[in-house]
């Protein structure tokens, strides 16, 4: 009953003729119980003897409730626009009210400066709406709905309730809320691009290729190049440096859309071109020049110049220092956040933490090498040899693989392993190996045993594979005459095959006992061409081929490391 009422006495024209109708009911009867007259037989007269007096009886009984019910209505939406208006400007909710044909009824402050900013005029406020959002006036549909929509840079989430004929819109601007979720997202696709990026390189890391710089080089790109991910602000460079030295200094890299290049090396000298970097010691830090200084030429002063020659004007800046290795990425644009900063220590930590994998390979690397290196040089004790003897070896299988073009894992690994070739005679007696005359049978088989000794010594390991087949073959001979299982052509390992001449030469050229030292061109005479001890045909033709070729570069290393000997 209520809302009948409601709604009857909300429609002016209703109730007129409701009122009206009603009064004129009620005269009716009053005049007939009176007088017996019926009231439209009065207005018959009255219409032929006072038309304008009859008229006026006729339609006041209509007209007062019609001006009463629509001043009602008046007053109501007076006091709904005072109630409405006492929303602050400031506020950024949209609040509008529509009639029952979606026409605007009223908006607030902030609504009307939406639609100004949005170049749409009040009365069509409606069209900020979704599509059909409001516009079915079906009593069967929900009462109460919510949409989200975008206005340009705005997203407003709409709350609409439905009354009666009666509409009221609420839209809460959620561009905040709507950019930090978009922002996060950009954040954790940022993290996952540098995980994924951490877990192949941990995957296929090798120590001893492992190239740091490229490595920091590459993550930036994963993380801060478009093409990688379209974050709406990335840093335009990143000074990544090395804390370890007595003078700091790192790459300067700077970011393009697709790639990112590694520029200029630069060292820090003092505190004062450290200032910037610096405060992200204790914890990662973004500064922006309007927060930090008075005018953005005088948040130049913290910078190095060099840095500030390579960038041009900077704006703002993230920092952070994890162990050996910080970090400083220059921005422009938006101000920073700490979303920013999360990235870029994120960025710091990782790459700490494979530089120092990587500097822990290197040190094992070294210790391995050093390893190598004496057992060699316990090897050469009781011979008549000199140290030197095996750095020359090393360096001749080098030249030689390099000739002929075999692959770097391969010339890198002779050039070590090289060395290893004669570790078995440790286990052969000193006065065999210093025998100044002619070794007897019994004698040359013992010798001939120190290729399997060495075998034995370098073992099973996968990081000393090469430098036991070396030990192992290099007394084989191409031919088949060589030992300890006469081995022939291809079956021979290609690395004791470049060793066996490497090692034939330094022999001719050294002196011993039995023989004194030959020259460089004699000893190319002897493996070219044979002397009935040596024949060409005990090596592989095609490292001989390779030896021709560089022969005066073997006479090199050769003078070079025997004029340092002693």
């Amino acid at each position: 009953m209520d809302s009948i009422i409601r709604y009857i006495f909300s429609r002016p024209l209703l109730t007129a003729l409701l009122v009206g109708a009603t009064i004129h009911l009620f005269n009716q009867l009053n005049l007939y119980f009176d007088s017996g007259v019926l009231h439209f037989q009065q207005w018959q007269h009255g219409i032929i003897e006072h038309p304008v007096y009859t008229l006026v009886d006729i339609s006041i009984p209509f007209f007062v409730p019609w001006m009463v019910a629509s001043f009602g209505c008046y007053l109501a939406r007076f006091r709904q626009q005072q109630v409405m208006d006492m929303f602050p400007e400031s506020n950024p909710d949209i609040v509008m009210s529509l009639d029952k044909h979606g026409a605007v009824q009223y908006i607030n402050k902030s609504t009307e400066t939406l639609l100004k900013q949005l170049g749409i005029e009040n009365a069509d406020a409606a069209c900020l709406l979704p599509e059909n959002f409001c516009n079915n006036s079906d009593r069967t549909t929900a009462k109460r709905l919510n949409q989200t929509i975008r206005h340009g840079r705005h997203t407003f989430h709409f709350h609409l309730t439905r009354k009666d004929d009666h509409t009221l819109v609420i839209g809460h601007d959620i561009s905040d809320l709507y950019a930090r979720q978009h922002r996060l997202e950009s954040v954790v696709q940022q993290f996952h691009n540098m995980t994924a990026y951490m877990d192949n390189t941990l995957e296929s890391y090798d120590p001893l290729h492992f190239d740091a710089d490229e490595y920091d080089r590459l993550i930036i790109e994963k993380l801060f190049s478009q093409n990688s991910i379209a974050a709406d602000n990335n840093p335009d460079h990143v000074f990544l440096l090395d804390w370890k030295k007595s003078r700091p200094g790192g790459y300067l890299y700077s970011i393009d859309k697709q790639t990112v290049y590694r520029r200029e090396y630069i060292e820090l000298e003092d505190d004062v071109a450290r200032y910037a970097i610096m405060s992200g010691e204790e914890e990662v830090v973004f500064v922006n020049w309007e927060d930090d200084a008075d005018n953005i030429e005088a948040f130049q002063s913290r910078f190095h110049p060099q840095v500030r020659r390579q960038i041009g004007v900077i704006e703002r800046y993230t920092t952070y220092r994890s162990g050996n290795i910080a970090i400083i990425a220059f921005y422009r644009g938006r101000k920073l956040d700490h979303y920013d900063a999360m990235i870029l220590k994120a960025l710091a930590t990782f790459s700490q933490s494979l530089h120092r994998i990587a500097e822990e390979g290197r040190e094992t690397e070294r210790a391995f090498l050093y390893t190598v290196d004496a057992l060699a040089r316990a090897a050469e004790a009781n011979d008549e040899d000199t140290g030197s003897h095996i750095i020359r070896i090393n360096e001749y299988a080098r030249a030689l693989a390099e000739e002929m073009n075999l692959d770097e894992h391969f010339i890198r690994s002779i050039h070590f392993s090289a060395q290893m070739h004669d570790v078995g005679k440790v286990h052969i007696p000193a006065d065999i190996l210093k025998k100044p005359g002619k070794l007897t049978d019994e004698e040359f088989n013992k010798m001939k045993a120190h290729p399997v000794y060495g075998a034995r010594i370098l073992g099973d390991s996968p990081r000393l594979a090469m430098a036991r087949e070396i030990a192992l073959h290099h007394h084989e001979k191409y031919n088949g005459k060589g030992y300890p299982h006469g081995l022939s052509g291809n079956a021979i390992p290609l690395s004791a095959r470049i060793v066996a001449l490497a090692d034939v030469y330094d022999a001719l050229r050294q002196a011993r006992v039995y023989k004194p030292a030959f020259s460089h061109d004699k000893a190319v005479h002897i493996i070219t061409q044979g002397d009935g001890r040596t024949l060409p045909e005990d090596f592989d033709p095609q490292v001989l081929a390779a030896f021709v070729r560089i022969d005066i570069k073997m006479d090199h290393i050769f003078q070079l490391h025997t004029d340092n000997e002693g």
